[in-house]
C-alpha cells in the first residue's frame, strides 16, 4: 500500500522499570541501561530529546522504523524484561 511506503520523522520514548533494571540489568548500575540505550540509536541516526526519548534525525518508513526496534530487541535483550512502556510515534509538523 502506499501509506506504508511514507517515510516520516520518528520518535522513541522509554519508560523503564528501576527495580527490574537491577534484576535484569545490573544490581551495581542499573543507570548505566540508559547509556547503552542512547549509544544504540545515535549509532542508528536518531538525536537524544530529554530523558529516555529520541527522534529520528532522517524519515523513516514503517517497515524501518520496525525493523530498527526488532534489531533493538536483540542487541539489548534485557529491554523486553525492564521496559514498562516503549513508544514509537510519528513525528508531526507542531512536535
Amino acid at each position: 500500500m502506499e501509506h506504508e511506503k511514507e517515510k516520516r520523522y520518528r520518535a522513541v520514548n522509554f519508560d523503564l522499570s528501576d527495580a527490574k533494571l537491577k534484576e535484569y540489568y545490573s544490581k551495581k548500575n542499573p543507570k548505566g541501561a540508559y547509556g547503552k540505550i542512547l549509544r544504540y540509536f545515535k549509532e542508528h541516526n536518531f538525536e537524544h530529546r530529554q530523558y529516555s526519548g529520541y527522534r529520528s534525525k532522517e524519515k523513516m518508513s514503517d517497515v524501518e522504523i520496525m525493523d530498527l526496534m526488532n534489531d533493538l530487541f536483540e542487541q539489548l535483550p534485557w529491554i523486553e524484561k525492564v521496559a514498562k512502556k516503549i513508544d514509537v510515534t510519528n513525528v508531526g509538523k507542531l512536535y
